[in-house]
């Protein structure tokens, strides 16, 4: 028994799951798992730390060489740029000059068109001679008579033979550039006009200037050979590289090892990777990642990269910085690898130590933990005596946490013996309450009455009744027996209290009703006797709700009075339900003096009386429901019998249904009595 209460009491959890691991061991794998996730997460950080910074640097370094690269692009423009406008002014100056001599030698001519035909020509320049009508009068040089340019439109979106012999005729410079015939083979044409009023013509000197965009590609074509030279001498970190594409993804400078074309699809965007540069060079600080496949043939697939891109608007070209994201991580990854390795190094110097100290700090937790253990095998009826073991731990020679769980245990030992002592004797103490209440539940079940003998009832009347305590007794009653040969009294009744008490008010209010009921046959009369005797001498003011009834058996009168109890149900045969209206008086046994009033009626043949405690209709469910007396006249009306031990059985179903194992909270009785009306 000992052992029992032992071990369902304070110290199960000695016994409860078995440790896998001793503490010493925890401790250690705690040391040594701190000291890994430090190594991790010291390497992981500084892995990130250098790697962000790194890639930082790597971009405004990469930044600054696309931008200086992209300086350097257009300086060259500017070379260009400032070529081809010297070259312009140079033509100009030379056409200006040749016809202010021409004009100024024709006007003094006698015969303009003679002079004219015979001028000579310097290398290059053509003549032309238009009349009003812009009709041919004279051409001379390389031109030819089909090759009109007047009949063109220029540059500036102006017809030529009218525009030219209108600022001419108001001696306005006039020059323009237009389109040559194709069939000629000439591209661009320059030309340069003066007007003779007397013989309303205008004369027209003519220039090719391909020989000009001919120079200009050659520079242009140099200008990419230096700027190729340029960009192989800068690398954006290791092996980052620079070069240069169109706006139609065809390169221009760069490695040899480029894509013929960019306008194939970046794996990391799923856009033409010359889509990627356009949207790059609108926001010139924020780099595309790239596969480095989409740049250069033979490239590693896995390879990424960040492209760093500039717009040069002049020639419409896009300067790109292609920068490794692996080299930009590689410091950061072998700072890491570094650190991670000297803590773990560290580790194989710090573990021996931490194992030591664990093992001095755990071994009294382990001379603590054997004697928990061995506690169950002591008597505990015994006073408690401390041991050495748990003296000399105790003193604080170990630390205070070890003195403290040992004091700890020393009270605990105490305190377990005290309490097993108050277990032993509280459950001694159950055990015989337990009889008691056992045997008072028998005793109030033998005051119920037995069933009446078959050559009473048959043929007059048949009667079911049950009680059903809500604890070991109960306050509810009931009786039923013969006041002579043909008068039945039954009684149903039920007590304020609950437990010893209500049972054993109870037990008084059957046996003075059982005394009483000779010398008080009727009723009412038997109903005032019983509350002047349970009245008196009434400390608790217990009361009782009674109903009494007595039954002639061979008219059917019934006499009653009831005494603050619920109103019974009258049933007839016909399925038909109603209260049996009336009451006599107050409660029994509250006040002596009482006078109750006597009720009456007639039951007729197979009619039935239904009489019930307020355990049934105010039996309630989980959700605090009552069953209600609307559900009693359902449940009533729906019984496939009046035979009142069918309907006493389906009223109890019904009602266990309702509460659905919710405990109840009230004695509930029945007593059903269906009226034959035969004899015997």
């Amino acid at each position: 028994m000992l052992e029992e209460v032992y071990r369902a009491g304070t110290l199960t959890a000695l016994e409860g799951t078995p440790m896998t691991l001793s503490t010493k061991n925890k401790l250690v794998l705690l040391v040594a798992g701190s000291l890994i996730l430090l190594a991790v997460g010291v390497g992981l950080f500084s892995m990130f730390s250098v790697e962000t910074s790194m890639l930082e640097a790597q971009r405004r370094s990469s930044e600054n060489t696309v931008a200086l690269a992209t300086l350097n692009v257009m300086d060259r423009y500017q070379i260009l740029f400032r070529n081809k406008a010297d070259q312009a002014v140079a033509l100009q100056q030379s056409f200006g000059a040749l016809e202010s001599i021409m004009a100024e030698l024709t006007w003094k001519a006698p015969d303009p068109l003679a002079f004219l035909r015979d001028f000579p020509l310097p290398e290059g320049v053509s003549l032309i001679v238009t009349g009003p009508d812009h009709s041919v009068r004279l051409v001379r040089g390389e031109l030819g008579p089909d090759d009109n340019p007047y009949r063109f439109i220029d540059l500036k979106d102006r017809p030529v033979g009218p525009a030219m012999l209108a600022l001419a005729e108001k001696g306005l410079p006039a020059t323009c550039l237009v389109q040559g015939d194709s069939r000629s083979g000439r591209q661009r044409l320059y030309g340069s006009h003066f007007y003779l009023p007397a013989e309303r013509l205008l004369v027209g000197l003519w220039t090719g200037i391909d020989h000009l965009d001919e120079h200009q590609r050659t520079l242009k074509e140099h200008s990419i050979r230096e700027l190729q030279r340029d960009f192989a001498s800068l690398r954006l970190g290791p092996s980052g590289f620079l070069f240069v594409s169109d706006a139609n993804g065809k390169p221009v400078i760069g490695p040899d090892t480029l894509n013929d074309t960019f306008t194939g699809v970046n794996p990391l965007t799923g856009r033409p990777l010359i889509d990627d540069l356009r949207a790059a060079a609108r926001t010139p600080d924020t780099p595309v990642l790239a596969s480095i496949t989409s740049v250069l043939r033979d490239a590693p697939p896995d390879r990424e990269a960040l492209l760093f891109v500039r717009h040069v608007k002049p020639f419409d070209w896009y300067v790109a910085g292609v920068a490794y994201t692996d080299e930009a991580r590689a410091p950061g990854n072998h700072l890491s690898l570094i650190l991670i390795g000297g803590i773990l190094a560290a580790m194989l110097i710090i573990l021996p130590l931490a194992l030591l100290m664990v093992t001095r700090l755990t071994s009294p937790l382990a001379k603590l933990g054997d004697y928990a253990r061995k506690l169950p095998e002591q008597d505990f009826m015994e006073d408690a005596r401390p041991t050495p073991l748990l003296a000399s731990l105790a003193d604080g020679k170990h630390g205070e946490e070890i003195a403290s769980l040992a004091n700890s245990l020393m009270f605990m030992d105490k305190t377990l013996r005290s309490r097993v002592r108050e277990l032993m004797e509280a459950t001694s103490s159950r055990e015989r309450l337990e009889g008691e209440l056992s045997a008072a539940t028998e005793i109030q079940m033998g005051f119920l009455p037995k069933p009446l003998p078959p050559d009473v009832s048959a043929g007059r009347f048949s009667l079911a009744a049950s009680l059903v305590p809500a604890r070991e007794v109960g306050g509810d009653l009931y009786d039923f027996f013969m006041l002579d040969n043909d008068r039945l009294c039954f009684v149903i009744g039920d007590v304020s209290d609950k437990g010893v008490p209500a049972s054993l008010f109870m037990s008084m209010t059957l046996t003075l009703i059982r005394s009483r009921a000779a010398d008080c046959p009727s009723p009412e009369r038997l109903m005032a006797e019983v509350n002047e005797n349970l009245a008196r001498d009434n400390a608790k003011c217990m009361f009782v709700t009674l109903f009494i009834g007595v039954l002639d058996l061979a008219s059917g009168e019934l006499l009653y009075a009831n005494g603050g109890h619920n109103p019974p149900l009258r049933l007839g045969p016909d399925g038909s339900a109603a209260w049996l209206e009336g009451i006599s008086g107050p409660v029994v046994g509250v006040m002596e003096g009482m006078d109750y009033t006597l009720l009456h009626t007639r039951l007729q043949p197979t009619e039935s009386l239904f009489l019930y405690t307020d355990g049934v209709n105010e039996a309630m469910n989980a959700d605090n429901e009552i069953y209600s007396n609307e559900a009693m006249f359902r449940a009533l009306g729906a019984s496939p019998s009046r035979e009142p031990m069918r309907m006493l059985r389906h009223m109890l179903d019904d009602v266990a249904a309702h509460v659905n194992g919710t405990p109840a909270s009230d004695d509930m009785t029945i007593l059903c009595l269906q009226y034959l009306g035969g004899k015997r």
